[in-house]
C-alpha cells in the first residue's frame, strides 16, 4: 500500500546556513522539502543553471529533500586602480605642433617631408611659409625640427590608467552592458568620475582616488582632440567560487576624435 503524504508538492525551504573563512569567502546552504520529485527536480535543475552544487534524496514515504550550496554569492565586489606611468610620444606629436598643425593640415606633411629629405632649417623654413605658417609658428616648429634632425624624436609624458576589476556572480542577471557600453569612446572627466562613482557599483571609487583624479590638470585645448577617458573593451575570466572577473582599463589622454567618438551619455 503506498503511504498517503499529506500537503504541498511543492518544495519549500526548511532552513538557511552561511559560513565563512577568509580564502573562500561566504557560503550560503539551503534544505528543502518536497513531496513532487518532478517538483523538486525542477528546482535543483534551476540552481544548476546558476552554477550551484546541490543533492538530492528520495526518502521513504515519499518525501524528497535537496540540499544546495551557494558559494556564487549574489553580491558584486568591486575594485579600482589608478596607475600612473610614462610614455613615449613621436615629438611631432607634441601638444604645441598638433595646435599648429589643427589649422594647417599641409605643415606636417613639410614638415616630415623635409625631415626625410634631410633639408636644412632655412628650407623648412621656406616651406612652412609657403604653406601658409605665420612666423611666430614657422620659428616654433623649426625648433622642433631641429631637435629632430639632432635625433631627439620623442618625448616623455605621463600617463594616468584606472583599472576597474569587477567580482561577479555568475548567474547570468548581471547587466553585462554595463561593461561595454560606451567602449572605444572617449570620456570627459565628468563623464569618467560619473562612470568611477556609479551606484552600480559595489565599493564605487574611493574618495582619495577620486580627488587625485580632479587634481590632474588638463592640458591646452586643441581643436579636434578631446582631453579625456578613454574607454577600453572588459575581459571576463571565470575565478573561484564559481564566479567571473572582469578587467577593465579607462586611459587619460589628449585623444583624437578623427579616431575616436566622445562619449554622448555616460548612461
Amino acid at each position: 500500500m503506498l503511504p498517503i503524504i499529506r500537503g504541498t508538492g511543492t518544495p519549500l525551504q526548511q532552513e538557511a546556513s552561511q559560513s565563512y573563512d577568509p580564502i573562500h569567502g561566504w557560503l550560503y546552504s539551503y534544505h528543502f522539502k518536497g513531496a513532487n520529485v518532478t517538483q523538486v527536480l525542477q528546482l535543483q535543475t534551476d540552481y544548476a543553471n546558476l552554477g550551484m552544487p546541490s543533492r538530492l534524496v528520495a526518502h521513504q514515504g515519499g518525501m524528497v529533500s535537496l540540499d544546495v550550496e551557494d558559494p556564487t554569492q549574489q553580491f558584486t565586489v568591486d575594485s579600482w586602480e589608478l596607475v600612473g606611468s610614462e610614455i613615449n610620444i613621436d615629438g611631432f606629436s607634441h601638444p604645441t605642433l598638433l595646435a599648429i598643425f589643427a589649422n594647417s593640415p599641409n605643415a606636417i606633411a613639410s614638415l616630415r617631408q623635409d625631415l626625410e629629405n634631410n633639408k636644412t632649417v632655412t628650407q623648412l623654413k621656406s616651406d612652412l611659409a609657403a604653406v601658409g605658417l605665420s612666423a611666430g609658428n614657422v620659428a616654433t616648429v623649426s625648433a622642433f625640427y631641429s631637435l629632430a634632425q639632432a635625433g631627439s624624436t620623442e618625448f616623455r609624458v605621463a600617463q594616468y590608467v584606472v583599472r576597474h576589476t569587477s567580482n561577479l556572480p555568475n548567474r547570468g542577471t548581471t547587466a553585462q552592458a554595463i561593461y561595454t557600453h560606451g567602449v572605444n569612446q572617449i570620456y570627459t572627466p565628468a563623464q569618467g568620475l560619473a562612470d568611477f562613482t556609479a551606484s552600480a557599483w559595489s565599493p564605487a571609487m574611493p574618495t582619495v582616488i577620486v580627488n587625485t583624479i580632479e587634481a590632474i590638470p588638463a592640458p591646452a585645448d586643441i581643436d579636434r582632440y578631446q582631453w579625456g577617458w578613454l574607454k577600453g573593451s572588459p575581459t571576463f575570466t571565470s575565478a573561484a567560487n564559481n564566479r567571473v572577473d572582469v578587467k577593465q582599463e579607462y586611459t587619460l589622454y589628449q585623444w583624437s576624435t578623427d579616431y575616436y567618438t566622445p562619449l554622448v551619455s555616460s548612461s
